[in-house]
């Protein structure tokens, strides 16, 4: 390790208030049924989301960023989706949907039986 960005203890917190946005924060639409979910109530899941105005490209920018975790699996995402006139899907639900997939058991079990890309 280089250098470390955060302290853990920040990091600690900056993961409390992640996990606090997704439960009942601005992600909680996105991710609403979570806890009904056979997959995705069996993770810890944590975001931010954001949005604006812009010119370039013209239209609303929404954006999430965020991490879901297994106790054997973890992964994090980052997008951002324009929309002209209309939104047709938060970028919440696009997580929520990107994580239900990338743990469901089908898709873990593959992973598993393949050799990793990098390294032994």
């Amino acid at each position: 390790v280089w250098r470390k960005p955060i302290t853990p203890t920040t990091a600690k917190e900056l993961r409390k208030m992640m996990i606090q946005t997704v439960a009942d924060g601005t992600a909680r639409k996105g991710f609403r049924g979570r806890e009904r979910d056979k997959i995705l109530r069996l993770l810890e899941v944590g975001g931010k989301t954001g949005s604006l105005t812009g010119k370039n490209p013209r239209g609303k920018h929404e954006w999430f960023i965020g991490y879901a975790q297994s106790p054997n699996r973890r992964v994090a995402i980052g997008m951002v989706i324009v929309s002209e006139t209309k939104w047709k899907v938060r970028p919440s639900e696009l997580a929520k949907e990107i994580f239900h997939y990338y743990f469901s058991p089908r898709l873990v079990m593959e992973a598993n039986a393949q050799p990793p890309l990098y390294g032994p």
